[in-house]
């Protein structure tokens, strides 16, 4: 049995930690292991007017090394035209219950499931109450003493207008690119074409004052490694 978070978590941001710290916190009463659902694909690669162009900020690996190293689990769920067309209740009854075994959801105040997202949160409380499974839903947050809400969205918006120190802020990390054996995901948010201070992460060690150049979403850098990857580190 698990106590669950559900959600696509794309950056695992300030807003999402708070949704996850809530989930540590409502594991550790029911007694149950704190897991997160994700899914793989993101359902906008599969779905929507994005279909296989849709870009993210983090990989699915990045992803889940920054969740697990919160000692949650991460789930990986697969998201296909089924998927995307499942009812909610079914959705509910099949992945979360039978497949999942949930105890304790825990989604943010914007949630929504099944099929064209027509389950919410009041859909998933009637559902919950139906079958004795405890739901919490974490309202969206804003910057500190700022009205700006903290998205996913807006900090993409902040990496395409090389706003990296804001957009950290709202990360809680700095915004990296991962470039294994010369090649970035097809997947990764890239930054635009240009030169740019950065610094890099090989093998556990950072390295200050490098440069890289972004032109046509290839990165090439300064640093020189035969080693498999290393991660560029926008400042």
């Amino acid at each position: 049995m698990r106590a669950v978070a559900i959600g696509n978590f794309d950056g695992v941001h300030t807003g999402h930690r708070v949704l996850l710290d809530r989930l540590k916190t409502e594991a550790a009463t029911a007694g149950l292991a704190p897991a997160v659902v994700s899914f793989d694909p993101h359902p906008l690669k599969v779905i929507g007017s994005h279909v296989g162009s849709y870009k993210t900020l983090l990989t699915n690996g990045e992803k889940k090394e920054i969740i697990t190293n919160l000692d949650i689990e991460y789930i990986d769920y697969p998201f296909t035209g089924d998927t995307s067309l499942m009812l909610p209740e079914v959705f509910f009854f099949q992945v979360l219950m039978q497949e999942i075994k949930a105890m304790v959801v825990v989604v943010g105040e914007g949630f929504r499931f099944g099929n064209g997202g027509s389950g919410n949160v009041v859909a998933l409380n009637a559902l919950a109450v139906r079958y004795g499974i405890k739901v919490f839903s974490v309202p969206h947050i804003n910057m500190k003493n700022k009205c700006e809400k903290i998205s996913t969205s807006v900090i993409k918006q902040l990496i395409s207008q090389k706003k990296f120190k804001k957009a950290a802020e709202m990360l809680q990390y700095e915004y990296f690119v991962t470039i294994i054996n010369g090649v970035v995901s097809e997947d990764k948010l890239i930054p635009p074409d240009g030169i740019y201070a950065v610094n890099i992460l090989h093998n556990g060690k950072r390295y200050t004052e490098r440069e890289a150049r972004v032109e046509n979403n290839v990165i090439t850098t300064d640093f020189n490694t035969d080693d498999k990857g290393y991660r560029v580190i926008f400042i």
